[in-house]
């Protein structure tokens, strides 16, 4: 046997026997498989949580009130960060503040933001407002924008016009000892109908 054949001859030694290269292959996929399965695994697990925390993050965004126009007030058991309440006695029994719609106005919802901010939402002709109270500092509104125009309030508070994106916003504020107040309007009430509302609200 000459060394050609002899190299031949080893080759063939060790070549696998007849079914057993598919059963080779076949394994190789099974493992491949197996070492790609965790990687899947830690793409659904981090797509998940992605989706949760978008669900948190909606949720908790807001903490002043959203407006409901009528059709949504009739039938509405909570307001954007906020938990209703059949009346104003909650605000006095777990806030000890007073706070109530002026009389005459509809669709009233009494509700407490944060656990420190009592609100009422309420519609007074044809827009909606919403009056806040708190012993918090700072401004609690969530309403900003440009200044255009102030009105001082009998009560010693202001009514500023501010323009925000091109939207009217109307913002009363005033204070009484360690409580601040606001009324504020964003859906196109004139000057005239918010002093109205306010003046009903504190009896200046």
């Amino acid at each position: 046997m000459n060394e050609s054949e002899m190299i031949c001859a080893a080759l063939d030694a060790v070549a696998p026997a007849p079914g057993a290269r598919e059963r080779m292959l076949e394994n190789i996929e099974k493992k491949a498989s197996a070492e790609i399965r965790p990687a899947d695994r830690r793409l659904r697990r981090a797509i998940l949580t992605a989706c949760c925390l978008c669900v948190l993050i909606s949720g908790s965004i807001a903490l002043i009130p959203r407006f409901l126009d009528r059709g949504e007030a009739e039938n509405a058991s909570t307001l954007t960060g906020y938990v209703v309440y059949d009346s104003p006695e909650a605000f006095k029994a777990m806030l000890d503040l007073s706070l109530d719609a002026p009389e005459g106005v509809e669709q009233v919802r009494y509700s407490i933001g944060s656990e420190k901010i009592a609100c009422v939402d309420f519609f007074a002709g044809e827009h909606a407002y919403f009056l806040l109270a708190t012993r918090l500092e700072g401004d609690v509104s969530g309403l900003y924008g440009k200044t255009v125009r102030t009105v001082p309030l009998e009560n010693g508070g202001s009514l500023a016009r501010l323009s925000a994106d091109g939207e009217t916003v109307w913002k009363a504020v005033w204070s009484d000892g360690d409580v601040q107040y606001c009324l504020a309007n964003t859906d196109g009430a004139e000057e005239d109908e918010v002093l109205a509302v306010c003046r009903a609200v504190t009896g200046k």
